[in-house]
């Protein structure tokens, strides 16, 4: 067993990260919620030991070349942007992993959670989500690797015997390894397609339906819809009897920090993402901002090969892809700008930093708006096409 040092020093220097909610080993040791950071590193090998993850073993034991890790976290907020959890993710630099097999592991399109939204609301349907515990290291390796101890934490075996070098030797599916996503499908689609009857889309392989019942998997995160709470009550102990850990969540309200209010005199889902919208707000430091009416000019954005080098502290690129996920889900007002400012990546100018924060700005105005998805009281497909495809 490892434990943790009682005296991990406070790093004096470091580079900062883009994103204030995901932190490196050094920032959260530097940073004033340390004891929670330390805790939740506590949390997260004491979890992966019950649920013997690996052995610690010596380092001549080793077959292979033992990969070293590296620590995540992350502060956890609901689709409001209030805080909910801190979490520390150890994770193993599979990048460094000799081998080509394939990796692959399909999650659920969007498209499909909004069938799923749409079709559980028309028919008044039950809903509730669930969140796997520890997915990855659910799944059993199919071959052993080694790796380094984690940082900050100390051997009990090299105390025991006397200062031997020691290592872990994997036996689950810990996260970063190169076929873990791939793993973890594997393990919960068995069960789900070849035990509970489950049958997955042609289209999306994430979707499965069955008597009565949908179910939307995005990697941990799953939706269930049935006709009655019984069947999702007897699905979720299914589950568990079959050795899944797992944390039901109540009604399918919320997903992937997408937040659905639903009305259903008006009958109506309205899909929002405030907490993305006021991390961007507070990542580019535009808490006092002057609120714009539309989120770009009417002139195109051009390359503006002379222009001033952007002098922002924020990283361009980071903000982009927060936007991008904003406007694909959410938020189809601002996909034109987007993607006139996302094609300017490898080396932005002033100009294009400018063009970002004015989206920033139409964004810090219309925080509360996002998408509304209409139901009617049958289920019809309406199919609109440009009049040029009726020649």
């Amino acid at each position: 067993m490892i434990y943790l040092a009682n005296d991990i020093p406070a790093p004096s220097a470091f580079k900062v990260n883009a994103d204030p909610d995901t932190l490196t080993y050094n920032e959260a040791m530097a940073d004033p919620d340390r004891d929670r950071w330390l805790e939740s590193m506590l949390v997260e090998i004491t979890s992966l030991e019950s649920k013997e993850a690996w052995d610690e073993v010596f380092t001549d034991d080793a077959r292979t070349r033992i990969l070293p890790g590296t620590w995540v976290f992350r502060r956890k907020r609901n689709p409001d942007g209030m805080i909910t959890k801190f979490k520390a993710r150890y994770c193993v630099r599979g990048d460094l992993q000799e081998d080509d097999s394939p990796t692959y592991a399909p999650v659920v399109a969007w498209s499909s959670v909004r069938i799923f939204l749409v079709l559980t609301m028309t028919m008044g349907w039950y809903t509730c989500s669930i969140d796997f515990s520890n997915a990855f290291v659910q799944a059993v390796l199919e071959e052993p690797i080694w790796i380094h101890l984690p940082r900050g934490f100390l051997s009990g075996l090299s105390r025991l015997s006397g200062g031997a070098r020691t290592c872990l030797r994997l036996k689950k599916s810990l996260y970063g390894t190169k076929f873990a996503p791939r793993l973890w499908y594997q393990h919960l689609f068995r069960t789900l397609v070849d035990d509970l009857g489950f049958c997955q889309s042609d289209h999306d392989s994430c979707l499965l339906t069955k008597k009565d019942m949908i179910l939307v998997v995005f990697v941990d995160d799953a939706g269930i819809g049935s006709k009655r709470k019984e069947d999702a009550d007897n699905l979720v102990q299914q589950l568990v009897d079959r050795g899944f850990e797992l944390t039901r969540e109540g009604t399918f309200t919320e997903f992937l920090g997408i937040k659905f209010d639903k009305d259903e005199s008006a009958g109506t889902i309205t899909l929002t993402q405030q907490g993305l919208i006021q991390k961007i707000v507070d990542t580019t430091g535009m808490q006092d901002c002057n609120p714009n009416w539309t989120p770009a000019s009417p002139m195109a954005l051009g390359s503006d090969p002379d222009g001033e080098t952007m002098r922002e502290e924020w990283l361009y690129s980071s903000i982009v892809g927060m936007l991008l996920y904003l406007s694909t889900n959410t938020r189809p007002d601002i996909a034109f700008a987007v993607s006139q400012v996302a094609r300017f990546n490898h080396s932005p100018k002033q100009s294009h930093a400018k063009a970002v924060k004015m989206i920033v700005r139409y964004l810090f105005r219309t925080a509360d708006k996002g998408t509304i998805v209409k139901t009617t009281s049958k289920l019809e497909l309406d199919c609109y096409v440009d009049a040029d495809l009726l020649a």
